[in-house]
């Protein structure tokens, strides 16, 4: 039982966001403020060039319940000098195991695992990958993340399937943003708690200790997004009519171009789906883009020649936007 000096007035009861795959009858949900947790890890191994990992912990479906949910996670660290790929030595899958029981004895189970990207190439689990999952989960049902390292951060779902993870994601690949995760459902937890000592005061007592509070911050928040759209606003002014959507194009090696936009842009918020022509060498190929797909910024192309012309034109009524274009030419 915790101690009331530990307790908050009200603590938030726990969001989850969730996924329904297409393929799969079971459901994905990440508790929210697992988010920030894993992406301050995220940014410390970036600068120091590595890839980190860890097991996922939560419930698996049930009888009651179809869904795998992601209540905790366990990071299994790595030195520097393991090398920047990450790939778990016999020592660190001993540990693997550790954590599993520990998890057990505290009523939880491991339900997955998550690994950073650093490497080149898109968002797919590797070799390693798969013979670690099938090594320590055999043929029971889990869920393997993949976090892209580098901002912006994008991350995929793979969920398997009698053992075997699939080589192309579950659900559609989404930013690794909390911040971005208001599009998506969230689903309550079940748990609320309450400081006892405030218990024992009158209502009006409490409400005007934090009144100044919401007061404050409402006022804050207001300051901050009047100040950030100003910001943008000025940008986007100067910018060429071609790329008024700041559409760029970066090599990850392996032949994969990363094409992006700024999905926060008024003209993409506003569009109902766009177009995106890629020219590369002779050929030619136009891909429709949803509002799903324009929200989300970007696209992985593997190129073929060592010049790529883009072309990105949406479909929005109303604006004489010309079409947005980026010439890349490889190193």
């Amino acid at each position: 039982m915790k101690d009331s000096s530990s307790l908050t007035l009200r603590e938030q009861v726990p969001l989850y966001v969730r996924w329904n795959p297409d393929r799969s009858p079971h459901a994905v949900e990440l508790r929210l403020d697992l988010v920030a947790r894993i992406s301050a890890e995220l940014s410390q191994a970036e600068r120091l060039g590595i890839e980190i990992g860890g097991l996922l912990l939560g419930t698996l479906p049930g009888a009651e319940s179809p869904t795998l949910r992601i209540d905790d996670v366990a990071i299994i660290g790595r030195r520097f000098e393991d090398g920047a790929i990450y790939m778990l030595e016999p020592g660190q899958q001993q540990r693997f195991a550790e954590i599993r029981e520990e998890a057990k004895s505290q009523g939880r189970v491991a339900v997955g695992f998550f690994r950073s990207h650093l490497r080149p190439g898109p968002l797919q689990p590797s070799v390693a990958d798969k013979t670690l999952m099938a090594e320590q989960f055999g043929q029971s049902l889990f869920v393997f993340l993949l976090i892209q390292s580098r901002d912006p951060r994008t991350a995929s779902f793979f969920l398997s399937s009698n053992g075997q993870l699939p080589d192309q994601p579950s659900v559609r690949k989404f930013f690794f943003d909390d911040s971005e995760f208001k599009f998506l459902p969230e689903v309550a937890g079940e748990e609320v708690e309450v400081q006892a000592t405030d218990l024992l005061q009158p209502p009006s007592v409490v409400d005007q200790r934090y009144r100044w509070l919401a007061v404050a911050s409402i006022a804050a928040m207001a300051i901050l997004l009047i100040l950030g759209a100003f910001a943008g606003g000025i940008s986007r002014l100067f910018r060429p009519a071609s790329n008024k959507v700041d559409l760029e194009v970066i090599s990850n090696g392996a032949n994969v171009l990363q094409i992006s936009w700024d999905h926060s842009a008024p003209l993409v918020k506003r569009a109902r789906g766009a177009v995106l022509t890629i020219v590369d060498g002779r050929s030619r190929r136009e891909i429709h883009l949803g509002p799903d797909e324009l929200r989300l910024g970007e696209v992985d192309y593997e190129h073929q020649a060592h010049r790529v012309n883009l072309s990105l034109v949406l479909e929005s009524p109303g604006t004489n936007l010309p079409p947005q274009t980026y010439d890349w030419a490889g190193q």
